[in-house]
Parts: C-alpha cells; sequence; structure tokens
C-alpha cells in the first residue's frame, strides 16, 4: 500500500474513486431512506407526520392503477434484457478462450 500511493497518480485515483463512490452511495440511500419515509405530500395520505416511517410508498408501487406501466413492464423488460445479454455473452465469451 505504501508503494502504491508513492505514486501521484494512484493516489488521485484512489480519492477520485472515494470521492465518486460517496457521491454515487449517497445518492442511493437518500433515494432509500424517502421510499420508507413519509414525505411532506403524502404525509395527510398516511395520517402520519412527516418523515415519520411507512410503507406507504411501496404499497402504491405494487398496487396502483398505474403500477403495471409504471413498475411491472418496464421491470420484467430490463430483467428479460438482461437475462438475454448474459446468455449471449457466455455464448460468445465461453468458448473463445478454449478452442
Amino acid at each position: 500500500m505504501k508503494i502504491a500511493l508513492r505514486n501521484r497518480a494512484t493516489f488521485m485515483g484512489v480519492v477520485i474513486v472515494m470521492f465518486f463512490g460517496y457521491m454515487i452511495l449517497a445518492a442511493v440511500f437518500s433515494l432509500l431512506l424517502s421510499s420508507v419515509q413519509a414525505g411532506c405530500g403524502n404525509a395527510f395520505r398516511t395520517d402520519r407526520s412527516a418523515r415519520d416511517w411507512t410503507a406507504f410508498s411501496r404499497h402504491r408501487v405494487f398496487t396502483s392503477d398505474v403500477s403495471p406501466i409504471s413498475f411491472r413492464d418496464p421491470l420484467a423488460n430490463t430483467l428479460v434484457l438482461a437475462l438475454v445479454t448474459v446468455f449471449f455473452s457466455f455464448l460468445i465469451g465461453v468458448p473463445t478462450p478454449f478452442p
């Protein structure tokens, strides 16, 4: 570790990775936290004050009338695309190093 940190480029790379990692993790944590807390607009619907713990957002995502359009169908499309991509990657990538 001492040898790696002597090089300025390595040190700068480590600092940049830590910075961008923090920025990404902070955004993801904020989104996850806001999904389990009642927001200001939903406080009157849930009979709770803002920032109280609630499952209202998850309930709306899974049971609303537009749930198939806004959540389930895009999720299914994403999963199918991911599976097809992984399948073809394995189909092409596995035989390549072992002719």
